[in-house]
């Protein structure tokens, strides 16, 4: 009885355990959701690095649920699923009918997040500067 006792301890908590770590979230991730605005972009195209500022950039939203659209204006342009881990965020959306998965690694400081493409890499040096807006 007691070794029937123990099997049903284990099974139920692997299985809790299992649950648990299904439906959590990242710590990290609470780096990443809310509303982030584009506001500079940088590359190179065989020289010196260029900064070019950007007015009416445009808007994601990562979600605790890990989905998270993008747009301009009150439009969204697309939407998808994102995974944050460590510093690599994924995104994966449609876009012409075509499934595009793109890695792109976050470097904070304060409101600000600048996104560099990782997978693929690019070689120009190129990133995206984010600024929280909420």
């Amino acid at each position: 009885m007691q070794r029937h006792f123990v099997l049903f301890l284990l099974l139920g908590s692997s299985s809790c355990d299992k649950e648990s770590q299904d439906d959590s979230i990242p710590l990290n991730a609470g780096k990443i959701t809310g509303s982030w605005k584009i506001v500079s972009e940088s590359y190179s195209i065989g020289g010196p690095h260029i900064i070019k500022t950007i007015k009416n950039g445009g808007i994601y939203n990562f979600n605790l649920d890990g989905t998270f659209n993008y747009g301009q204006d009150t439009s969204p342009n697309f939407s998808g699923t994102f995974i944050f881990d460590e510093d690599i965020l994924t995104i994966r959306y449609m876009q012409d009918g075509n499934n595009v998965t793109r890695k792109l690694k976050a470097l904070f400081e304060e409101n600000r997040a600048v996104l560099i493409p990782w997978d693929p890499i690019c070689i120009e040096g190129c990133s995206a500067t984010l600024q929280r807006i909420d």
